[in-house]
This record gives C-alpha cells, sequence and structure tokens, in this order.
C-alpha cells in the first residue's frame, strides 16, 4: 500500500499494490465498513461530487449516509450537526469523531485502512478490485458567461427523465446508469462537472453531451 499526504499533511491518499490511486470514494466506503463494524447504524458523512460506492458500502453494512456540500469546513459542520461517527471529502479529508469533538486525522485514517487490509492474504490491488464498479469523469471545469443560464438550461433537458434532483450544492441529476452534479465556483466564472456512471462508455459519452451544452 502506497500512502502520500499533501504539504500541510491534512489530505491523505491511498495507491495499491499495482500502483494505482485508490480512489478517495472507495477510501471512505472502506474505512465507513470499519467505523460500523463498532458503531452500528451511525452516520457517515461524505460531499456531493459523486462517488456512488460510497452510499453503497455505507447502506449494506447497516449505516446512515447523509450527502453534504462540498468543502472541508462545510463536511465538517454536517458532521458534527447530525453526530457522524466519520466522514469522508472526494478531495482526499477524513474526519473521525474523537472524544472531544471531529478532527481531521489522517494517521488514524491509514491505521484503520491497515487494519481492515490485513484481514486478507489478498493483495491490496484484488481486495480494491470489486469496489472500482463505477466509472468517474474526474472535476472538469468549464469557463462559461452566464452560470445561472446554463444551471437552468440543464435543469429543464434532465430534470424531466431524472430519477431524482438535489439542489443542496449546485445541481445533481440522478439516471438508473449514471449521475452528475454541476456546480458553480465561488470565485471564478466556472462551471464543475462529476459525472460517475456505471460503464466506461457511458461515462464519456454522457460527459461530452452535457460538456457541449455547458460550453454551447
Amino acid at each position: 500500500l502506497g500512502i502520500a499526504t499533501d504539504g500541510d499533511g491534512d489530505r491523505i491518499f491511498f495507491v495499491d499494490s499495482e500502483g494505482k490511486l485508490i480512489d478517495p470514494a472507495i477510501v471512505r466506503a472502506l474505512l465507513a465498513k470499519v467505523f460500523l463494524e463498532t458503531n452500528p447504524g451511525a452516520t457517515i458523512c461524505y460531499d456531493i461530487r459523486p462517488g456512488r460506492i460510497t452510499r453503497d458500502v455505507i447502506e449494506q453494512s447497516g449505516g446512515k449516509p447523509s450527502v453534504t456540500k462540498v468543502g472541508h469546513s462545510l463536511i465538517k459542520e454536517q458532521a458534527i450537526k447530525e453526530g457522524a461517527i466519520f466522514a469522508g471529502e472526494s478531495s482526499g479529508h477524513f474526519f473521525v469523531k474523537l472524544e472531544h469533538g471531529m478532527f481531521e486525522a489522517p494517521c488514524i485514517v491509514t491505521l484503520k485502512l491497515l487494519q481492515f487490509l490485513s484481514r486478507s492474504n489478498e493483495s491490496t490491488a484484488e481486495q480494491i478490485r470489486p469496489y472500482r464498479k463505477y466509472f468517474h469523469s474526474g472535476e472538469i471545469n468549464s469557463t462559461v458567461a452566464n452560470v445561472a443560464s446554463v444551471m437552468q438550461q440543464l435543469k429543464k433537458i434532465y430534470s424531466p427523465t431524472a430519477t431524482s434532483v438535489s439542489e443542496l450544492d449546485g445541481i445533481t441529476f440522478e439516471f438508473p446508469d449514471y449521475w452528475f452534479n454541476v456546480r458553480a465556483s465561488n470565485t471564478e466564472p466556472l462551471l464543475r462537472l462529476n459525472l460517475e456512471a456505471t460503464n466506461a462508455g457511458l461515462r464519456d459519452s454522457k460527459t461530452k453531451e452535457i460538456l457541449n451544452l455547458i460550453r454551447a
């Protein structure tokens, strides 16, 4: 298992035995599973950017998934408010409920993940492989002249056929085999697209379709 932090050590990332980055959505899913073993039924928070595997594992493990806005201060705030035992952001921030509050705790996160992986004789890559079931676009930024107008156009096109629509942070549209979130930058005339699908071909085609609308 490869382990790396950012410059100030508050974000942490993991690489499997084949040299592939383990998506933070998978990391927080595995950690949620570990924390729920000793805290059955507890709440786990994660940000709204696609990472369906997190929700899948929380629900399968008997936990309560709670979606938050993007931003490590916002996810921490909601986790404290809801009494969550663990929270994970797509950017590699992970929070653990400790005796005196909710803290970013990369050392605890690392030890918990190592504890989980050490239960099996399989390689890290073999253990992670079943969780790599969704295909993510990554976050794609687009400069737009009128953010509000583009958002309204997307709502008009995608809302009628979506299985659910959320405006918690930007707009999230869910469909049976793909889902995406579009949200505006707070400081620049940008729209940020994150899309996830059940297969790579659909991810690529839907990402292209939506970007064409955003950038038209």
